[in-house]
């Protein structure tokens, strides 16, 4: 599928994860493509999909899978919604971490000047 030297062109664009699952989920065998070769080139954009992703067990493998059935069964509203508050959470968590090691690090300057 890939020839020699296209990997740092992906690399170049930047090709996320939905894209690698996109192109596994509509390749066709064509033309002279064996199905050696097919299987080969989906088994590719796998390994691919998954390194983007950051999936590195089985158990990662099945919490997207999952996550993602979950989400395309819901209502476009909620997904939304959903997907709007899990952006809101995570902005919370990092400016909370920011918070604690801001005071972490206040607690270790004082220690420092005592």
């Amino acid at each position: 599928m890939l020839r020699y030297g296209e990997k740092n062109n992906l690399v170049r664009f930047k090709l996320d994860a939905s894209y690698y699952l996109q192109k596994f989920r509509h390749l066709k065998r064509t033309g002279p493509m064996t199905y050696m070769m097919f299987l080969t080139n989906l088994r590719e954009l796998a390994s691919r999909y998954f390194d983007a992703k950051g999936i590195d067990s089985l158990d990662k493998m099945i919490h997207c899978f999952v996550l993602e059935q979950f989400l395309n069964s819901l209502s476009d509203n909620v997904r939304q919604f959903l997907c709007l508050s899990s952006q809101r959470m995570l902005i919370k968590q990092q400016s909370m971490l920011i918070s604690i090691c801001v005071v972490e690090y206040s607690v270790t300057m004082c220690r420092q000047h005592l």
